[in-house]
């Protein structure tokens, strides 16, 4: 279990988020139940970035950031919940919340 927390902690971190506390959440929707609308077959982009826009990355962060606080997924601390695909408890095959914030970089 060490090393999957390790393991999910690094991941984060090479991403810029900075896990808040232990990290695990257990007081909130299940985190397939978030999924589902993302994942169905019928979903739609609320944004779109083209592929050839000159700044790609950045344009993408911002997006993201602007719809996180427009729908209050980030509390005023900075801190929101991920679920990361294959990173579920070592008890099961599903996936749970980790809590985290935008790290410095």
């Amino acid at each position: 279990m060490a090393d999957r927390s390790s393991a999910l902690r690094d991941l984060l971190h090479r991403a810029g988020l900075e896990v808040v506390g232990h990290g695990r959440v257990s007081d909130a929707r299940p985190a397939a139940a978030a999924w589902r609308p993302v994942i169905a077959g019928s979903a739609e982009p609320t944004r779109a970035v083209p592929n050839d826009h000159p700044d790609l990355v950045a344009e993408l962060n911002r997006q993201w950031h602007r719809l996180a606080f427009e729908h209050d997924v980030i509390n005023a601390e900075g801190e929101f919940l991920i679920s990361v695909a294959n990173q579920g408890c070592s008890c099961c095959e599903r996936g749970h919340w980790t809590k985290v914030r935008l790290a410095e970089r």
